[in-house]
């Protein structure tokens, strides 16, 4: 699996990655992931980094079911309080950075939560709270895109100090960071795409 911390740049599916476990860029020189690195291990078993996203991830306008992706996560800093998980899109006709689509928001994760299940109702887990999505839904909102969209998944993991984000706030992964940026120990990101064309 792909993953990237704060300093990345992205390429068209898959992201630039600094390589931490096997199936990465090999491990050579890259820093202990549970001493605040910024970066840790994540993955979906919905889909593989880079690959296809499922039918059922998607909005029920293009044939799906609407149901957020499964996420697992490990090897956090030590000194992790809580996380944060930002799904947005930055393909045209969508903005980049604080202007991409949003899809997916969820705060205020305790630390003892290191996965969500597919079509999770993370909003029932106590304390947390899910943002506003691009089409005005407080929740999670699958791809419907005109063409080939590549979405991108970041998990937070956050320290001391970071606030309580209340319910419906929306947010890009941009817009978290500039805003959280301080909290914010490390982050690790996963992309899909999908084409309602059939070319996935």
């Amino acid at each position: 699996m792909s993953i990237y911390t704060r300093m990345t740049v992205p390429v068209l599916i898959s992201v630039v990655t600094a390589g931490y476990f096997a199936g990465g860029c090999g491990g050579a020189g890259v820093p202990d992931p549970v001493s605040g690195s910024g970066v840790f291990p994540l993955e979906s078993p919905s889909f593989k980094n880079g690959g296809g996203i499922p039918a059922r991830h998607v909005c029920e306008r293009q044939g799906g079911q609407n149901l957020s992706p499964a996420l697992v996560w490990r090897d956090v800093p030590k000194s992790t309080t809580g996380f944060a998980v930002i799904m947005d899109d930055e393909s045209p006709p969508c903005g980049r950075g604080d202007s991409a689509c949003r899809h997916w928001m969820v705060y205020n994760l305790p630390a003892s939560v290191t996965s969500l299940s597919e079509g999770m109702d993370v909003a029932a887990l106590p304390g947390v709270t899910v943002g506003k999505a691009y089409n005005g839904v407080v929740g999670y909102a699958g791809p419907c895109p005109p063409n080939a969209h590549v979405y991108t998944i970041t998990v937070y993991a956050l320290g001391e100090g970071m606030p309580v984000i209340p319910g419906g706030t929306p947010m890009t992964r941009s817009m978290f960071r500039k805003k959280y940026g301080e909290t914010i120990l490390a982050e690790s990101s996963l992309t899909g795409t999908w084409d309602p064309t059939g070319t996935r």
